[in-house]
């Protein structure tokens, strides 16, 4: 299947913009060119993708009462393709293990922190 995936993103022209981060190899850039996909207008802004992914949590507010939620109601395929990336490029970029650190250093369990993690990196794959 990984041979399938990696011919795939080779026909692909705009491949090269997931593999030039840090962390997509030839795997992952294929499967972050299929989450993102040729039509930029199919996500306006950068929470749109966001939430697709289950990198953004839920935050439910009442009155005084403020509540915040890990998101269950995603593309589960698109989660892991972030979770996947995440791990990687934590090994591979020295940014993302700053911000990994800066997270948990703030107080957040590791899976919290690579949550936040994959946040910053689809709202950076968005802008390229």
């Amino acid at each position: 299947m990984g041979e399938g995936i990696t011919a795939v993103g080779s026909r692909v022209s705009r491949v090269r913009l997931p593999v030039s981060v840090a962390g997509a190899g030839e795997l992952l850039a294929p499967k972050l060119l299929v989450m993102f996909g040729d039509h930029r207008e199919r996500f306006p802004t950068v929470a749109a993708i966001q939430t697709l992914a289950g990198a953004c949590p839920v935050t439910v507010q009442s009155g005084k009462k403020k509540q915040v939620y890990f998101r269950r109601a995603c593309n589960h395929e698109y989660r892991h393709t972030a979770q996947q990336f995440d791990i990687t490029s934590v090994r591979q970029s020295a940014w993302a293990a700053t911000c990994f650190n800066q997270a948990q250093a703030r107080g957040l369990a590791e899976n919290q922190a690579y949550h936040c993690l994959a946040n910053r990196w689809l709202a950076v794959i968005w802008t390229l």
